[in-house]
């Protein structure tokens, strides 16, 4: 089947997300996703679809596997502030697949930053060792990851780790087999060069991508690092593939109270594209 779409390109950091403004049956939007991130002009890691709010938020996005993004949330409640001409400080609620609550999106002078859900648990992942040798059975070793699970996605800490696509899989695998995520990352996070990168897979559609930034993913870096303040704000900038992002979490009593993120967000003029997808 062919659809005619128009498409907006919003840039968040490098994790740039195509939003489609046309309504579309929602039994088409995995494949129409994966349609356009395969359009190479859009260099879109990750698409939306615009619908009508049902919590009462002035705009909606639905993500093309159903899963959370703190990136697309900001990129959709920035895209409703340039249309309503919005100036700095505002506030757009804004609601997103994978969120069981309205989040606003405060507008700043060169992006957006926005609320988070805040975390439902902080968990160890048991994940085999990827680099087991069965002539060396001493390294068939199990690794403990943290595991931040938040609404709609949970995201695995390795912490000052190198990056490796194999570790990645591995720990995608672990996320798919041993949790109901709706999708899950691989957070390569080293605080002391102020470096993340994110390895991200979605449960419906199986797509795994090294992300050039991720928002969620940089808000449960701040939960993990967060793990020894009892009270007070904790704030974090972190340095991705496509940008930088910033983080905040507010404890009181050693629990999360509250939860944004916030970066940089460009919007490019719209096109019209026609994609085809498979008839089943």
């Amino acid at each position: 089947m062919e659809f005619r779409l128009h498409v907006i390109m919003v840039d968040p950091a490098g994790n740039r997300t195509a939003i489609v403004r046309d309504p579309v049956d929602p039994k088409y939007y995995a494949p129409i996703g994966a349609a356009l991130l395969r359009i190479p002009e859009l260099h879109a890691e990750q698409a939306g679809f615009l619908v009508k709010p049902v919590m009462g938020g002035e705009i909606r996005l639905e993500m093309s596997g159903g899963e959370f993004c703190g990136n697309a949330t900001r990129s959709v409640g920035y895209l409703q502030a340039s249309r309503e001409g919005c100036r700095d400080g505002d506030l757009i609620p804004t609601e997103i697949s994978g969120s069981p609550d309205v989040l606003n999106v405060r507008i700043d002078d060169d992006g957006a930053w926005c609320s988070m859900p805040l975390p439902l648990s902080v968990e160890r992942l048991p994940v085999e060792n990827p680099d087991y040798d069965p002539l060396h059975p001493e390294s068939k070793t199990v690794l403990h990851v943290p595991l931040i699970v938040l609404d709609g996605i949970s995201h695995a800490i390795l912490y000052k780790t190198q990056c490796s696509e194999t570790l990645g899989n591995a720990v995608i695998d672990a996320i798919r087999d041993n949790t109901g995520a709706a999708a899950g990352g691989a957070i390569f996070l080293d605080d002391e060069k102020h470096t993340m990168t994110p390895f991200v897979w979605v449960r419906s559609t199986g797509s795994r991508v090294w992300e050039s930034s991720c928002g969620s993913g940089t808000l449960a870096s701040a939960v993990w690092l967060s793990r020894g303040i009892s009270d007070g704000l904790y704030r974090l900038e972190l340095r991705q593939p496509g940008g930088n992002l910033h983080a905040e979490v507010e404890k009181k009593n050693g629990n999360i109270v509250c939860g944004r993120i916030g970066g940089p967000i460009t919007i490019e003029e719209e096109k019209v594209f026609t994609v085809a997808t498979p008839e089943n």
